[in-house]
């Protein structure tokens, strides 16, 4: 298995099955191995792509009160030593930009992929009051890589954290937490065919859904007196902007839309658009 090669010769399925070791895999120095456990459900799911290794070796426990556990062993000392020349011993300190670096940015979505679906959360509460994506890690993480990828992608609004509970237990986080930018990520790193954990696509897709029909929700148009459509606007605020007034003037636009006045500023304003 040659693992010293250029960018071409990395597949979409090993550069997501490199992420998904950056993010939650351990090597043993001892054995000359690389392990990944996760829940049985998950590696069930990933499994397929894993059998590009020719030497794997799967096994499993069971926790009271914990779900079953599987976990993935793969002993070839070629693929250990790649792995530990790109960082990956010291993967809770480090960012892994020597293996993104090799992958290139043409497939490097799978490899964010694969770091999502070991460490990453699409997160709403229930009433989607809440919605934010977040990564999270040890407490010394090097989050530049996902930095650099929210430039790459023109994603401003993110945070990085360092939390110490109570218990004195430590890590820190990535978060994601304007809707657009959610949306932007996760069209990024679902892009391509796809493979890899359903249950996280699924959540981003619910998340995708709901932002989308608010933004619906809160266009508003714009007629003139003579019932032809004029502007279309993603929201109140954009429209009260585009007024130019010198204040916040959504107020006077929403009583129309209501109507309890029949225009503001001289144009007819709704939620929806106007049957010809």
């Amino acid at each position: 298995m040659n693992l010293t090669l250029g960018k071409e010769k990395i597949s979409n399925e090993l550069s997501y099955v490199l992420g998904y070791l950056w993010a939650d895999a351990s090597i043993s120095k001892k054995y000359n191995s690389v392990i990944l456990e996760c829940v049985k459900e998950d590696i069930d799911e990933v499994l397929p792509l894993f059998n590009i290794f020719p030497k794997l070796k799967l096994s499993g426990r069971k926790r009271e009160n914990r779900k079953d556990q599987s976990s993935i062993s793969i002993s070839i000392k070629e693929f250990t030593d790649f792995l530990k020349d790109m960082d990956y011993l010291d993967k809770s300190f480090k960012s892994p930009d020597k293996i993104l670096d090799i992958i290139g940015n043409d497939k490097m979505n799978f490899f964010y992929r694969g770091v999502s679906d070991g460490d990453g959360c699409f997160y709403h509460s229930k009433d989607f009051k809440l919605i934010h994506y977040v990564v999270s890690s040890s407490y010394d993480q090097d989050w530049d890589y996902m930095i650099n990828l929210c430039r790459f992608l023109n994603i401003e609004r993110y945070t990085t954290d360092k939390i110490l509970n109570e218990n004195g237990h430590k890590h820190s986080r990535f978060r994601i937490i304007n809707n657009k930018d959610i949306i932007k990520f996760g069209d990024f790193i679902y892009g391509g065919e796809y493979f890899g954990l359903s249950r996280k696509l699924n959540k981003f897709n619910n998340i995708k859904k709901y932002i989308n029909w608010r933004a619906e929700q809160n266009k508003v148009y714009c007629y003139n007196l003579s019932g032809n459509l004029q502007f279309e606007f993603e929201s109140v605020k954009s429209a009260s902007d585009w007024l130019n007034k010198k204040r916040y003037v959504g107020s006077d636009i929403i009583e129309v839309c209501k109507g309890t006045q029949k225009t503001a500023f001289g144009y007819i304003w709704k939620r929806e658009l106007m049957s010809n």
